[in-house]
């Protein structure tokens, strides 16, 4: 497997966001971010109408990774110290989970 590590990042996502292990759903991941090129990826590639090919990241180490595609994130944070991922009051002073997975 061929990976290209660029560090650690916050990355928010579009959408939906994704289920993690815990069944939980999240809609940001933290942790080593890895452009992967993998037979496994290679099986996932989607094609669109116009040819154009999606390409997925790796975010965390092998044991507990999210892999996403590039088209899913919304934005990106380099962010070499763990972010907070417990409870937050919001600005509508609701408490609430933040949605961080630590991946890493």
């Amino acid at each position: 497997m061929k990976n290209n590590s660029f560090g650690k990042y916050l990355i928010t996502l579009k959408n939906n966001g994704f289920y993690a292990p815990t069944g939980r759903k999240y809609f940001a991941v933290w942790g080593d971010v890895k452009i992967i090129d993998d037979e496994l990826v290679e099986n996932l590639v989607l094609i669109d109408e116009f040819n154009n090919r999606t390409q997925f990241l790796q975010i965390g180490d092998d044991e507990k990774c999210v892999i996403i595609k590039t088209k899913d994130i919304d934005g990106i944070v380099k962010c070499n110290d763990k972010p907070h991922s417990g409870k937050i009051t919001d600005v509508n002073n609701v408490n609430r989970d933040t949605h961080v997975w630590i991946a890493s």
